[in-house]
């Protein structure tokens, strides 16, 4: 698993490799252009022992989002799918994946929940 500086530096990464924007879920997103990913720390997930943290880790959830006129699983969403995935496996990162579709605002969010390891 490739460990980061930072969570800041697991979104530069992120971003740099899919091409993609990326945006922390506090940052305003609104009208960017498709596809477009928003992350956000669930939790820590810490190793600890004697008051100490051993191995700093995050349990960070990526969404993707991109526009479609419907429901369907072709073009834009899964050529972004498919960045996103080769970038987690790139780095060695075991994830859950997850699909919705926002019909009121034609987007497909797929989300994926990862650890992100810190140095």
């Amino acid at each position: 698993m490739k460990k980061f500086a930072s969570y800041e530096a697991f979104l530069n990464d992120l971003e740099k490799n899919t091409g993609y924007q990326v945006y922390d879920e506090r940052t305003d997103s609104s009208g960017v252009k498709t596809p477009y990913i928003v992350c956000g720390r669930l939790q820590d997930n810490n190793i600890v022992a004697d008051n100490t943290v051993l191995v700093a880790k995050d349990i960070v959830d990526v969404l993707l989002f991109t526009v479609q006129s419907n429901h369907v699983i072709k073009g834009q969403r899964t050529k972004a799918e498919a960045k996103v995935k080769e970038y987690l496996k790139g780095i060695g990162a075991i994830y859950d994946t997850d699909y919705d579709w926002i019909k009121n605002a034609s987007l497909h969010k797929s989300s994926y929940t990862v650890e992100v390891w810190y140095v």
